[in-house]
């Protein structure tokens, strides 16, 4: 079997799947044989992000009897690419992520979608701040955009300096003296904080593009996550703002367009379709919503998180029923809906290599 290397500058970009095309390609034709050969299982396996749900509640812990299939924990993530771990959003089920890490060194990077409790309370909790050595940096400072001071160009601070940028003024606040008895800057890791514009942040082959936008109060970040030929969204908190089933208002079809295509979306569904009906404007979608927004941006995969407190497992069994159902028989789309379940852990990889 022909077996070759060949070199991939990371200064150009080039996409991982172009290669592994290209590979299986040349076997297919020297060899007479359609095989996944050791080179495109590499770059497959190079080309994946592994996605685990740390918190999948909205807005306060839940924990009981109700909740041990769904979760309790509020909202946190990880992806893991081949360029090391990024964590998005900070709330309580940063504890549980934060009792993994601490076995050994952590360098990871930090993308808050806002400062909202449910997605930092986990921070303080969070035993990796406070192992000398630890590397974080967190990424967020989304109140700039909100408040149109974009001209206001933050230089990044630690948790160890006096200086302070607008994404540490939310966790410098909630670790105040009168409501945590630990300071920000006693914490024995090395914290960065860093207030974004909407301009990508690039490590080796994986770029984070965050994207500004108003459908919850004060705003938020949501995110794009993109390893070669991979990529996934993360809305954050969001509430559409189209009227009704199969409408899209100007914010849900600016969405789409940065979602389009791709393989998979994690997106808030708070509601069921009655509920949203007296929560209009709490800055939180309708699960329908949420699956013909999906549909409409043609997505891999859906999961709906940021589960309602009051939404036991029994429920949130129906509601993703309903989900399954009206994505399939209504919108007539063949996209897989799931429901976020604390410690689901699901392995993403670009559609345009699946379908090879």
């Amino acid at each position: 079997m022909t077996s070759f290397k060949i070199r991939v500058s990371r200064g150009d970009r080039v996409l991982f799947h172009n290669y592994c095309l290209f590979i299986f390609l040349f076997e297919a034709i020297s060899d007479g044989r359609y095989l996944i050969l050791h080179e495109l299982r590499y770059c497959m396996e190079a080309m994946k992000m592994k996605i685990t749900f740390y918190g999948t509640r909205g807005s306060i812990p839940t924990p009981g009897e109700g909740t041990v299939q769904y979760g309790g924990d509020t909202s946190c993530l990880t992806v893991e690419t081949s360029d090391g771990l990024y964590i998005f959003d900070m709330g309580s089920g940063a504890r549980v992520l934060g009792s993994e890490l601490i076995r050994g060194k952590t360098d990871a990077d930090v993308f808050i979608s806002h400062t909202h409790w449910d997605h930092i309370n986990g921070f303080p909790f969070f035993k990796p701040c406070y192992k000398p050595g630890n590397v974080l940096r967190v990424y967020g400072g989304h109140r700039r955009i909100a408040l149109g001071r974009t001209w206001d160009k933050t230089e990044p601070c630690t948790n160890k300096c006096n200086e302070v940028n607008y994404t540490k003024s939310g966790f410098l606040y909630q670790q105040g003296r009168d409501f945590f008895p630990v300071a920000l800057d006693k914490m024995g890791a090395n914290i960065t904080f860093t207030d974004l514009n909407e301009e990508p942040i690039i490590n080796g082959f994986t770029s984070v593009q965050p994207f500004f936008h108003s459908c919850h109060p004060e705003g938020m970040f949501g995110y794009l996550i993109q390893n070669d030929g991979t990529r996934v969204a993360y809305t954050g908190d969001y509430e559409h703002d189209g009227e009704c089933l199969g409408s899209f208002g100007p914010k849900d079809r600016t969405l789409i367009g940065i979602i389009n295509g791709v393989d998979a979306l994690v997106m808030d569904g708070q509601y069921d379709p009655e509920e949203y009906m007296t929560k209009k404007g709490w800055g939180h979608s309708n699960i329908l919503r949420v699956c013909d927004i999906a549909a409409e941006a043609n997505v891999g995969s859906l999961y709906i998180t940021h589960h309602d407190p009051e939404s036991h497992d029994i429920k949130l069994d129906g509601l993703e029923q309903l989900c399954q159902g009206y994505m399939s028989e209504v919108l007539c789309k063949d996209i897989p809906v799931k429901f976020a379940k604390q410690g689901m852990k699901e392995e993403i990889l670009s559609r345009m290599v699946v379908a090879v």
